[in-house]
């Protein structure tokens, strides 16, 4: 067994009980989770951390007690590799804009066969032979010189696991994004900003790891685990905070794409239908309404809607809602009654959903004007 400090302990453990807490908080709050039921997200939110305790736990063991990681070194392979999906899986639901779109479980075959081919290779040969593998020192026994080759490729894979999913869960991201923009009434609010972060420290967590060559077991206990500790950490508590506050919008029900089906009378919209509706119903004044809201009080569908907008008054729709937000917010700062409200309160009156979204607003007007 290594010898540790008490700090040190703490660290490495840092990440196991940050796990565990986020996964008590995310599966006792269930009012968030209603909106969601039926589309595996919560699911997969609960396997993200239960996966990466296990995943920790063994790496803790593999640091500790080098010689009895032998016994769990084909799950810390699977959890390893499984650690890339799990999280992409979340990210795929999380930023669906297609309600036909289902997660392919596809994804989970191929981390699963390379786990039954080592689990099984692993049982077949010598007790003695396991153990040595596991060290990595170059040292493989005669007859053996295949599963030494493909026990020392789990960081290799792990690494083209993790660059491969992380590079998928951005795409999807940036796709969201722009769908976000055209759909959707408070982009700002609805993009997602913090996933950011998350991808973030994912993408850290790959790279860190790679150092652990350069570094003696000693050297990785003291300093190089402290880091994807840290980074782990930070992780758990980025998606916990926000998955609990809720801080996305989920198409599955507040729907800002809406069925595509063409209604007879689409053709009847008009800029007079379109300005009688804004000012008859003052949508803008909710900071969650979407296109596809407006699409059905038309009696059209929100494609159309969409290009109809951009036609007729140059812009997307979030860009249009926020137009008017805008106008009403100088008329509420130009009205007696509100002199003493807040311009946080000022600004949620007009409609906008937090000062981000009024700053994100008046940002893009200003570049708007720039070019014009």
């Amino acid at each position: 067994m290594q010898t540790i400090t008490v700090e040190q302990l703490i660290t490495m453990l840092t990440p196991v009980f940050s796990g565990l807490v986020c996964l008590i908080l995310v599966t006792l709050h269930s009012p968030i989770w209603r909106k969601v039921k039926g589309t595996g997200l919560r699911q997969s939110l609960i396997f993200y951390y239960i996966l990466a305790m296990c995943n920790w736990l063994m790496l803790i063991i593999l640091t500790l007690y080098p010689r009895e990681f032998a016994y769990v070194r084909s799950f810390y392979f699977f959890t390893t590799i499984i650690a890339a999906v799990v999280p992409y899986q979340f990210i795929f639901i999380l930023t669906r804009i297609d309600n036909k779109e289902k997660f392919p479980k596809l994804h989970y075959i191929l981390p699963t066969a390379i786990f039954l081919v080592h689990l099984i290779w692993s049982l077949s040969i010598p007790k003695e032979v396991a153990i040595e593998t596991s060290f990595y020192s170059g040292k493989a026994f005669n007859g053996y010189h295949r599963f030494y080759i493909f026990a020392s490729l789990i960081a290799p894979i792990r690494f083209m696991f993790g660059i491969g999913y992380s590079a998928l869960s951005i795409i999807r991201y940036r796709r969201y994004q722009h769908a976000i923009v055209e759909y959707a009434a408070d982009p700002c609010f609805n993009s997602l900003h913090w996933l950011r972060t998350f991808l973030f420290l994912w993408i850290s967590l790959l790279i860190v790891p790679i150092f652990g060559v350069l570094f003696t077991p000693k050297a990785l206990i003291g300093q190089l685990l402290a880091i994807p500790a840290i980074l782990l950490f930070a992780q758990h508590l980025t998606l916990c905070f926000n998955a609990i506050r809720g801080n996305y919008l989920y198409i599955g029900d507040s729907v800002f794409l809406a069925k595509e089906t063409p209604k007879e009378d689409k053709n009847q919209l008009s800029h007079e239908t379109v300005m009688s509706y804004i000012e008859d119903r003052k949508p803008y004044l909710n900071p969650q309404f979407s296109i596809a809201e407006m699409a059905n009080d038309l009696s059209t569908n929100r494609s159309y809607l969409s290009v109809f907008i951009n036609k007729t008054y140059g812009t997307n729709f979030s860009q249009f809602m926020n137009r008017f937000r805008l106008e009403e917010l100088e008329r509420i700062e130009n009205n007696p009654i509100h002199t003493k409200k807040s311009n946080l309160d000022k600004i949620t009156l007009a409609g906008f959903g937090s000062d981000q979204a009024y700053r994100y607003t008046l940002k893009k007007k200003e570049e708007n004007e720039s070019f014009s």
